[in-house]
Parts: C-alpha cells; structure tokens; sequence
C-alpha cells in the first residue's frame, strides 16, 4: 500500500475515532442533563421544603404555647380576659415570622380575641380547619395541628395560608380553635424566586390527598386541585422522592419534577417544569453531535481529497493539524514506547504545556497522586486485553493546579497486529464536577449564613452521638432563640435583620472549637453541638460567652443595634441517649428560658 493510502487512512482513522468518541459519549453527555437537572431540583425541593416546614413549625410551636399561656388557661376555665387575650396574642403574632394575624375563636367560630381589631362579624365557622378540629373526637390524630389551603384574607384579600390548633373547653370537649395566618406572598414568594430551577418551574404544597394547598406564583383558581403525580412506572411516588417524577399539569401539558416531604407534616413540597424544557437541552445535544459528525466527515473527505491529489507529507501535516484544532477534545499520540509524539492545540492549553514541552516526553507527566498503582494496572490490563480504556482520571497542570479528565485511550495495531501507536481522547470535566459538589454544599449549608441547615445538623448529631458513645464522653446541645428579633426587621428593614443574622453567625463560629458545630435550623433560630466536654460546668461556661458575644451591639447603616438570646442546654448522656430526643429537651429548655426573662439560658431538668 502506497505512502499516500496510509495518509489517508490515517485521517480517517482520527475521524473515525472522534465520530465514535462523540457518540459514545452521547449517553453520558444525557445523563449529565438528567443529573443536572435531578440535582437542581433535589436541591430546590429540600430547600424550600426545609423553609416550609421551618415556617410551619414556628407557627405550631407558637400555637402550642398560645394554648398553655395563663390567658388561655383562663379562658378555657370560663373566666376570659379581652385585654389578656389581645396582648398575648399581639405578642405572638410579632413573634412569628410572616404572621399577618393571631386569632381565637369559641366552639362555634365566632372570634373571641385577635392580635389586631377584628370585625364582630368574622366568624370562622365555614373554613376547613375549623371543620376538621371542631368534628375531630378527642383523642384523634387530627387533634394536632390543621393547616388549610391557601385563602384570601377576610381582612385584605391577601392569600394567607392558615395554621390552626384546638383547645377544649372547661367541659373537657371542643371549646374552639387559635389560628395562624402567614401571608403567601411575604413569607414564601421570594424564597420560591431565589430557589426555583428555572423561569417556568412552578411550586406546590400538597396534602396527603396531593391536593394543592399553595401554589408558587400564587394563582387562586389552582388551589384545592388536584395534581395526580407518578413514578416512571405509573405508580404511586414512595419517599424519599429522590427520583423525578410525572405528571399532568392542569393545563393539560406533561410535567416533570421532584417531590420532597416535610419533616414534621404530611405534607410535601412539589417542583415542576415543562417536560418540554427538558427535552429542549437534549435534543441540543443531538443536534450538536449530528453536526459535529457531519462537519467531521465533510474535513475527512477535504482532506483525503487533498491528500490524494498532492501526495505530499507537508500537506498531510498542515491538514492533520487543522483537524486537530478543531477538535473539543485534547488528543494526544504515542509510540508503542508511550513516548509522546503529537498533540492537539486544545491538549496544550488544558494541561499547560507547550507542544515542545511535551513531544518525547510520557504521560505520566501529568500524574496528580490521586490515583494508586491498582488504578493505572487495571488501565493497562484494559488496554492489553480490549485495546481500549475508558474512565476519569485526575492530571495536574504545569502549574501545578489539578483537573479532571473524561479520557478515552485506544491501541492501534497493523495489519499484523503488531502495537504502532497509543492514541488518546481528553476532555476536561472539572466544571461539572464542580457544579455537583456545588449543589451538594447548597443542600447542606443555609443560604444567608452558610452554617450548616437542618439537613447537616442531624449528620453532625449522629457523629458526635457515635463518638461519645464509643469514647464514653459526653457531648451538649445548646438550642439558641434570639430575642426580639422581629423588631428589628419592623423598624429598621430585612436587610439589616439578614445583616444581624450573618454577624451573630459569624460570632457563633468563632467561638467553636474543633469538632464542633453552629447551624441555622429557622429565622432566628440556632443550634450548637459542643463536643468532648469535660463536665457541665464547661457547657455553662460556654453558653456564657455566647450570651456575651450575642448581646454585643452590630453597628448597621449607623444604627447601633443589639439584640439578647434565649439557650436551652441538653446534655449526652445526662439528659437522653437519642440524637433526636436530645434536640427536642434543648429546644423545650429553651422555651423554660423564655418564661424566665429571657437573655439566659436554662438546661433541661
């Protein structure tokens, strides 16, 4: 076979093996989207799921404590004080987040008292939750906490979406109801924006029944539907919903999304997108493969065409390095020896090194460390027995910085099957990686403060739970409240209360030693794990300095503003031997340290 026979072999043997690299790499590239994708909306649905349920949770905590407050205790003993009444739950509303009014009513709806002035003529006897906990036998389930489908405020027509609890009168039954209502558009409509996936992604709140109790933009005429959401099996979705899921939306149009479950409610949190969104970043990717490949064979036929009619190595070169430039990926020719003895322009300038630099050289060259001597030996046990190796790989750049690589090698042979060259495909992937560990800190750490959320808090509890119990240590959990934060965002603005929030937090941090821990688990609210102490009296002496370092006043916009902070303190094993349990004391002490004035702290007993 002639000199130029082999030249053009040799072109369309590169061409051949960057169509097939394109193509075999089709799949992962789909997969990717789909990763992608699944990943923004895992991280999307745990956030806003996990700003719900914060919400949610505060407003039954302070419904809790609404019915134990000797105002209540006397109502329902038939001596009810109005101004009591009014006060304590003015209190509470400015005490929740989101709270546009705290309300109580007598067995039959009527309003009995209210956190601002209410008509006489409200009366609540025709809302769901109040059906629900008035029809409720004692003793049932649905004697905890009712939350309704979003509804417009009787007092401005805001979509609120109400949170309510029962209290039984001095006969032992129903004696009526003390409701909640967050306002929609304040509380969750701006999370939604910040987190959402993309501009038509769409949330929802579902009950058990997967029935729409809020909507994300808010739109009234979807609340109360029903949205039938399934598996890719067509079955019902179990938990933790960490697949996507299907559905129709009630337009009509096929949806897809991700559902993620409260922690404290039977409800779940919905976040969905045309499936015609998705399908778009795929059907990309089949159109820039096809057009590679078709722009590949147009170079291969020009340049073997060339070729024939010139017959010149000069020309062979200058057309082989045109296809190499215009190669995405880094490639890179050996000897039998491994000896480097060309490379591509793209190649160059991922690793660093020059084309001189590297010709002569081998390509452990690029080794990062990463990887032991089982990986590379069952690289080349791959390569000796298939002629082909797939795989990731870590290199460090001449700079020393380290990136990783989706790499494809493969040994050509002749035609008497003797090795002639080692011939390898490279592209840089650390951007994705990147991203993936992105969206992973994303889900685990609060978005105004970076500390740790809820999510991490309880990875962070079962590890020091593990080492305490295999060191025979003892560890304490201090659940830390501020006081009177909502004024601050009343008279001076969020953005000053978010300000407060990251100052303390940082304070917070600084007071850790390591292997302990500081996390945000609600608005004002934190949690700290103080690990291998060595009696109680350390714990104490720790949540002094944080009362201290708390109350120090934050200079902001010129205002010189200073806030106090309630801590309830559980200790392992003193108090429980249940990471769960031992949150649940901290935060009940917490509260013992509300009642008692506030700017202390008090430990479970």
């Amino acid at each position: 076979m002639s000199r130029t026979r082999y030249k053009i072999l040799f072109v369309w043997a590169v061409v051949a093996l960057l169509a097939m690299r394109e193509l075999a790499g089709m799949p992962a590239a789909l997969e990717r989207i789909d990763n992608d994708v699944a990943a923004q909306f895992r991280t999307s649905s745990r956030a806003i799921a996990h700003a719900v349920d914060t919400t949610l949770t505060a407003a039954d905590r302070m419904l809790r404590a609404a019915i134990t407050t000797p105002p209540m205790v006397a109502m329902q003993a038939g001596r009810p004080n109005q101004g009591d009444l009014s006060a304590m739950l003015k209190r509470l509303q400015d005490s929740t987040s989101g709270a546009t009014v705290v309300a109580i009513s007598d067995a039959t709806g009527r309003i009995v008292a209210g956190s601002q002035a209410l008509p006489a003529e409200l009366n609540m006897a025709d809302r769901a939750f109040f059906r629900l906990l008035r029809d409720s036998p004692n003793n049932s389930a649905a004697l905890g906490s009712a939350i309704s489908q979003v509804a417009p405020n009787r007092l401005d027509g805001k979509p609120v979406l109400h949170v309510a609890r029962r209290y039984e009168g001095s006969n032992g039954h129903f004696g009526g109801v003390v409701v909640v209502g967050i306002d929609v558009a304040q509380q969750f409509e701006p999370i939604a924006r910040l987190l959402v996936p993309s501009p038509t992604a769409r949330i929802g709140l579902l009950d058990e029944n997967q029935r729409i109790l809020m909507r994300l933009p808010h739109i009234s005429e979807m609340i109360g539907k029903h949205l039938p959401i399934t598996n890719k099996y067509g079955g019902l979705p179990t938990a933790p919903f960490d697949q996507m899921l299907e559905h129709m939306g009630l337009d009509g149009s096929p949806r897809v999304g991700m559902l993620q479950a409260l922690d404290h409610f039977p409800l779940h949190i919905s976040v969905s997108e045309p499936r015609s969104t998705i399908l778009d970043r795929s059907h990309l990717i089949h159109r820039n493969a096809l057009l590679f490949i078709i722009v590949l064979l147009t170079a291969g036929g020009a340049l073997s065409l060339l070729i024939w009619r010139s017959g010149k190595s000069s020309e062979l070169e200058r057309l082989r390095m045109k296809v190499f430039s215009h190669a995405r990926e880094g490639i890179l020719i050996t000897g039998p020896d491994t000896r480097i003895i060309e490379v591509n322009p793209r190649l160059c300038q991922m690793s660093g090194y020059s084309r001189e630099e590297l010709i002569g050289k081998k390509p452990s060259l690029f080794r990062s460390g990463r990887h032991d001597k089982a990986f590379y030996q069952t690289m080349w046990d791959d390569l000796n027995q298939t002629n082909e190796w797939r795989g990731e790989i870590w290199n460090r750049r001449k700079d020393g910085g380290f990136y990783a690589q989706q790499t494809s090698i493969s040994a050509v042979r002749d035609q008497d099957n003797r090795l002639t060259h080692y011939i390898g495909l490279l592209s840089d992937i650390t951007t994705l990686k990147s991203r993936a560990e992105l969206l992973e800190e994303k889900a685990q750490h609060d978005i105004l403060t970076q500390l740790p959320n809820r999510a991490l808090l309880h990875d962070r509890l079962q590890l020091a739970l593990a080492r305490a119990r295999r060191d025979h240590g003892q560890f304490a959990i201090c659940y830390i409240d501020l006081d009177e934060f909502k004024p601050v965002n009343d008279n001076y603005g969020h953005a000053a209360g978010d300000t407060l929030l990251i100052e303390i937090s940082a304070r917070l941090r600084s007071l850790l030693r390591g292997g302990d821990t500081a996390a945000r688990v609600g608005g004002d609210e934190f949690v700290l794990i103080l690990t291998q102490l060595a009696d109680a009296d350390e714990c104490r002496q720790a949540a002094d300095r944080v009362l201290t370092a708390i109350t120090a006043p934050v200079v902001i916009d010129g205002h010189a503003i200073s806030v106090s902070a309630s801590i309830g303190i559980a200790l392992y094993p003193r108090d429980g031997k249940d990471a769960n349990d031992l949150l649940m004391l901290a935060d009940q002490a917490m509260y013992e340290a509300k009642r008692a004035g506030r700017n202390r702290y008090s430990e479970y007993a």
